[in-house]
C-alpha cells in the first residue's frame, strides 16, 4: 500500500512536471513566433520599396544595328521591347534616411512643393545642379551685366533659386544617359545624388544617328572630309548609351512606376530624319568656325514619346498615394497630333485613378513645329499675341483637359484667385500656371541666327486633380495648386542660360488652407 501510494504520488509529480515543460515549451514557442512575426513585419515595412532596378542597356554594336534598321527583329527586337518598358527605379536616398522637407506656412499649413524643368538636352546639367543645391555656386553663374550684385534682379534670381531648392518632387525632361554632348553622364542620377533624392527614369528614345556612331562621313562645302566635325560628333563606343528620356525625383519614396511608348506616334524620328540628306544644316567652308550646339539638322532616333507614371508614398493623402504623370509631348508635329497624344494618356491610362494626380511637364503647346531642325517655321509661325493661350491652334488641347473627368468625378483645377496666385491674377489657371499682363508667362524662347525674331511660348504646364469636381467650382482647396510660378529670372539672368525652358513650381497644401 505504501509503495502503491508512493507510485501514485510520483506519477502525479511527473504529470505536473510534464505540464510545466509543455507550458514552458509553449511559452518559448509563442515568444519565438511573436519575434518572427515582428521580424517579417519590420522587414516588409523597411523593404517594401524597390531599392534599385534598371533596364539592360543596348551595346554600341546593337545601336549600330538599330541605326541601319529600326525594326531588327529577333533577340535585339525583344531586348528593345523590354528596354522601353523597364524604368530605372532608385530608392537609395530613402534607405539612407532621406525624408521630405514638407515645408509649412502660416496660411497654407504643411504643403508639398513640386517643380518641373526641361533642361535642354542635359547640356548644362552641372549648372542646373548648382541652381537646385547651392546658393553660393549659383551666384557664380549670375551675369553681373544683367543683374548686378544687390540689384532687384539679383535678389529676385536668388529668391527664385531658393523656391526651386525647396521642391520635394521634381519632374525633369530631356535627361541624357551616356550621350557625348552631356559628358556621358546619367543626368537624372547626378541631380538625384546631389540632392539626396529618390528617382525614376523612363527612356523615350535611343539616338542612333550614324554621325554619332562613327559610321557616316561629314564633308566641307568643297567636298573634302570635315574631320573636325566628324571627331566632334562621333561618340566613344565604350561610354555611349544614347538614351534620351524623362525623370521624376522625389524625397517621398517611390512605390510604383509604369512606362511605355505611346501608341500615338506624332512623328517618326527614324524614317522622318533618315530621309534628310545631311547631318549639318549646311556644309562649312574650309577653315570656318564650327558652331557645334544645335547646328545639326538631323536627329535619327528609335523610340518616341512615352506614358510615364510614378506613384509616390505620401502620408496624408488618400491611399497614401500621389500619382505623377511626367509629360513630354512631341515637338515635331502639329497641335492636333499633340492633342491626340494627350487624349491617349487621359482616356486610356489614368481615368480610374481615385487619389490625387499631378500632370506636369513639357506639353510643347506651340501653334507649330518648334524643333531646332525646323527653325524657319518657328520664325514664320510666331503669333501676334505670343503669350496667349486660347486664341491659337492649341486651344483644343486645353479645352479637352478642362472638360476631362476621372471616373470618380474628379476634375483638374482651373481656378484663379487673387490671394492664391503668385501675382494677384484671378483668371483661369492663375493659381497653378503664372499669368502675365497678356495671357500666360512664357516658359520657352528660341533665337536663331536666320532671323532676329525671338519666339516665346508657354510650353510647360501643371494640372492637378485634388478633391475638386468642377474645374472652376467653389470646392475645397485642400491639395489644390497655389502660387504657381515660372522662374524666368533664375534662368535668364545667368551668363549662359541653363536651358531654353524656364522651371515652374507650385505649392499644394495637405489640409484646407487658412486663406479667406
Amino acid at each position: 500500500m505504501f509503495w502503491k501510494n508512493k507510485r501514485r504520488r510520483i506519477r502525479k509529480m511527473i504529470g505536473i512536471l510534464k505540464e510545466k515543460i509543455r507550458s514552458k515549451r509553449f511559452g518559448t514557442l509563442a515568444i519565438v513566433s511573436i519575434l518572427f512575426i515582428c521580424f517579417i513585419v519590420f522587414r516588409f515595412h523597411t523593404h517594401r520599396f524597390i531599392r534599385y532596378q534598371g533596364p539592360t542597356f543596348l551595346t554600341f554594336h546593337e545601336l549600330q544595328k538599330l541605326s541601319e534598321n529600326d525594326h531588327p527583329g529577333g533577340l535585339l527586337e525583344k531586348k528593345l521591347e523590354r528596354f522601353w518598358k523597364t524604368p530605372i527605379v532608385n530608392n537609395e536616398a530613402y534607405y539612407r534616411g532621406a525624408r521630405p522637407h514638407r515645408p509649412t506656412d502660416p496660411k497654407l499649413g504643411d504643403y508639398l512643393r513640386v517643380a518641373s524643368w526641361n533642361i535642354e538636352k542635359s547640356y548644362h546639367i552641372h549648372e542646373a545642379i548648382a541652381a537646385f543645391s547651392s546658393e553660393n555656386d549659383f551666384k557664380l553663374l549670375i551675369d553681373p551685366s544683367k543683374a548686378p550684385e544687390g540689384s532687384p534682379l539679383y535678389k529676385e534670381s536668388l529668391r527664385q533659386r531658393e523656391r526651386l531648392s525647396k521642391a520635394d518632387i521634381v519632374l525633369l525632361q530631356e535627361m541624357d544617359i551616356g550621350s557625348k554632348r552631356s559628358g556621358y553622364i546619367n543626368a537624372a542620377a547626378e541631380i538625384a545624388k546631389k540632392l539626396d533624392m529618390n528617382y525614376a527614369y523612363g527612356a523615350e528614345d535611343l539616338e542612333v544617328d550614324p554621325a554619332y556612331l562613327g559610321s557616316e562621313k561629314i564633308y566641307y562645302h568643297n567636298g573634302s572630309l570635315d574631320r573636325e566635325a566628324m571627331d566632334y560628333y562621333a561618340a566613344d563606343p565604350r561610354k555611349y548609351k544614347g538614351v534620351f528620356g524623362c525623370a521624376v525625383l522625389s524625397r517621398y519614396p517611390i512605390k510604383h512606376v509604369e512606362v511605355f511608348q505611346l501608341k500615338t506616334k506624332a512623328y517618326d524620328w527614324y524614317q522622318g530624319e533618315k530621309s534628310k540628306t545631311g547631318f549639318l544644316e549646311r556644309a562649312r567652308e574650309v577653315g570656318a568656325r564650327i558652331l557645334f550646339k544645335n547646328e545639326h539638322m538631323r536627329e535619327i532616333k528609335v523610340g518616341g514619346r512615352i506614358y510615364f507614371r510614378v506613384d509616390l508614398e505620401v502620408p496624408g493623402l488618400p491611399e497614401k498615394t500621389l500619382t505623377i504623370i511626367n509629360i513630354h509631348l512631341e515637338i515635331k508635329c502639329t497641335p492636333e497630333k499633340r492633342e491626340a497624344q494627350m487624349s491617349e494618356i487621359l482616356f486610356s491610362y489614368i481615368q480610374k485613378i481615385k487619389h490625387p494626380v499631378i500632370v506636369m511637364g513639357d506639353f510643347n503647346s506651340a501653334p507649330q513645329d518648334l524643333s531646332s531642325t525646323s527653325v524657319s517655321r518657328v520664325v514664320e509661325g510666331i503669333p501676334d499675341d505670343i503669350a496667349s493661350l486660347f486664341s491659337n491652334p492649341v486651344e483644343p488641347l486645353f479645352t479637352m483637359i478642362q472638360k476631362y473627368r476621372f471616373d470618380d468625378g474628379g476634375a483638374f483645377d482651373f481656378r484663379g484667385d487673387k490671394n492664391r496666385s503668385i501675382n494677384g491674377k484671378d483668371k483661369e489657371l492663375a493659381n497653378s500656371n503664372q499669368r502675365d499682363l497678356v495671357g500666360f508667362k512664357t516658359t520657352f524662347s528660341v533665337k536663331r541666327p536666320i532671323a532676329t525674331a525671338i519666339g516665346k511660348y508657354r510650353l510647360d504646364w501643371i494640372f492637378v486633380k485634388s478633391y475638386l469636381k468642377d474645374p472652376f467650382g467653389k470646392g475645397p482647396y485642400r491639395f489644390a495648386p497655389h502660387f504657381g510660378e515660372t522662374l524666368e529670372e533664375l534662368n535668364t539672368n545667368l551668363k549662359t542660360p541653363i536651358s531654353d525652358h524656364h522651371p515652374n513650381v507650385a505649392d499644394l497644401p495637405f489640409e484646407e488652407p487658412k486663406l479667406s
